[in-house]
């Protein structure tokens, strides 16, 4: 079963610069309705998104350094990061199908 990985401070470089595939981050913060709500689509499309990207989590407040290594400038927000770079990134997405759309956009299916 796929999960959400919540990144901190420890092992952050091996789950992002060390991955095998792009790597979907979701910033959020306390208390954030609207991050809680994007929460909820990110849970729905862990298993969909497995095999195309790993799916993780950064609280922004609490390690806002890597927030700023991977250019995120806010909370509410969904990036899509490749090789440790910013490859694209998502500001309040509504909806479950603008997320995938922005993976398939950077990383179509095969």
């Amino acid at each position: 079963m796929s999960e959400i990985i919540e990144i901190t401070s420890d092992g952050w470089a091996n789950i992002t610069y060390g991955a095998d595939k792009p790597v979907l981050i979701f910033s959020w913060c306390r208390p954030c309705k609207k991050c809680f709500a994007i929460r909820s689509m990110i849970e729905e499309l862990v298993e969909e998104l497995a095999d195309r990207s790993n799916i993780c989590s950064l609280n922004f407040y609490e390690f806002q350094g890597i927030a700023i290594e991977f250019g995120i400038h806010r909370p509410e927000s969904v990036v899509l990061i490749d090789e440790g770079e910013q490859v694209a990134e998502l500001a309040e997405p509504n909806s479950k199908d603008a997320i995938v759309a922005l993976i398939d956009q950077h990383f179509p299916k095969d």
